[in-house]
């Protein structure tokens, strides 16, 4: 029996309801020119696919604090803007400053392409979440639209350095979202290098790359510097982003960190150079975190592993069609996770079907590729002039924030 309140507690599964269907017994013939058809129709969709052009949003920082500026980026592959596009009104959200750039290149078939980019510094005046809508671009005639984002706005640094480094004429610092996360969560770390208002260049910068035990880590990345004060001490922060995935539960480790950077300083002389400089030494010893398990009770029966924050959306057709003629079921997972580990249940429920593997792709809007949409698309046959519906469609994951299904 179901413990009480497990109703009011328990959120199902995002679903596809009912999709009913007019299903005729045509001839063989026929269905064969439809099945030419289809895949015809296919073909060319691949054609013009492949020339279209390609427009990308993306984020510097997924979390920034309350008053910091954040920059947005705009990316078309292929298709040249004349003016710098419009970007609508978002709640919270200032634009103070933009700026473009553009980069030309010849490919190994002989062709030119070109990339433009527009960057907006966004200026985030209230403290939240911010959604960034789904941007709509018209491009070579065609509607371009890229994925939603969300931007932390937090009141405080959280994982602010302690008082004792701010004499430190420069630093490393290790980020993690939280010191608890649970068996395949992804999150964004950071290992950010602090250097005193005092320092006015570096150079000769030697950080190894950065391991761990019971995370895959990725590369070290080099974000947009900024401002951050301890205590009443400015310092200038360069952030080195890195994707880290749990793949097991129980004790985590990050480090240790050894690495060096020379800092100048001082008065310039007439050739600009400082006239003081130190060899400091960055050192991280190894740093802990926790790995739960995913909780046992009230696991979906077709959960396949998704751990983050989702939405799906699904469509199919044709919806008038014979017996044997395929129908495209297209499926849109969009969040915030490890997109490419997820897939699709293994749904026993297609009876009356035959079900052919299906196809995805991924676009993301980082570039770790926590935060986008993975689209699956699968090819399904009726069998018989009985069928009259598809069944209900279902995507279940696990939500680390909110610790449940």
């Amino acid at each position: 029996m179901l413990a009480p309140g497990y109703l009011k507690q328990q959120q199902w599964p995002r679903r596809m309801e009912r999709q009913s269907y007019e299903i005729s017994s045509l001839p063989r013939a026929r269905r064969s020119l439809t099945l030419l058809r289809w895949m015809a129709a296919l073909f060319l969709a691949g054609i013009v696919a492949s020339h279209a052009a390609g427009f990308k949003a993306s984020l510097d920082r997924d979390s920034i604090i309350l008053g910091e500026n954040v920059t947005l980026t705009l990316t078309f592959d292929g298709a040249q803007l004349s003016g710098t596009p419009n970007l609508p009104a978002i709640p919270g959200v200032q634009v103070v400053g933009t700026s473009s750039s553009q980069q030309s290149s010849v490919g190994a078939d002989g062709k030119m392409t070109t990339v433009q980019s527009f960057a907006f510094t966004l200026l985030v005046n209230q403290p939240g979440e911010i959604n960034i809508p789904a941007l709509q671009i018209d491009l070579n005639g065609q509607r371009a639209s890229s994925v939603p984002m969300k931007l932390k706005v937090l009141r405080e640094d959280p994982a602010s350095p302690p008082p004792s480094l701010a004499t430190n004429m420069a630093f490393l610092w290790l980020v993690l979202p939280k010191r608890e996360l649970y068996v395949g969560e992804a999150v964004v770390g950071e290992l950010r290098l602090y250097l005193h208002g005092n320092v006015g260049d570096i150079s000769n910068l030697q950080i190894p790359p950065i391991t761990g035990d019971g995370f895959i880590l990725g590369k070290l990345n080099r974000g947009q510097q900024f401002k951050r004060n301890i205590g009443n001490t400015p310092f200038t922060v360069i952030p080195m982003p890195f994707s880290a995935n749990t793949i097991k539960t129980g004790p985590l480790t990050i480090g240790p960190i050894n690495g060096s950077v020379l800092v100048h300083g001082g008065q310039r002389d007439f050739f600009g150079r400082y006239s003081q400089r130190a060899q400091v030494t960055l050192t991280i010893e190894a740093r802990t975190f926790q790995s739960l398990p995913l909780p046992v009770e009230n696991t979906p029966p077709l959960f396949t592993g998704a751990v983050g924050n989702y939405t799906m959306t699904a469509s199919v057709g044709p919806t008038n069609i014979a017996t044997g003629d395929p129908i495209t079921m297209r499926v849109q997972i969009s969040g915030r996770g490890a997109l490419d580990a997820i897939t699709l249940p293994q749904d026993k429920t297609w009876d009356g079907f035959k079900a052919y593997p299906p196809t995805s792709s991924v676009e993301t809007s980082d570039q770790f590729g926590f935060q986008g949409t993975k689209t699956f698309e699968q090819i399904l046959s009726p069998e018989n002039s009985d069928v009259r519906e598809l069944p209900a469609f279902s995507f279940s994951y696990f939500d680390p924030d909110l610790k449940q299904f």
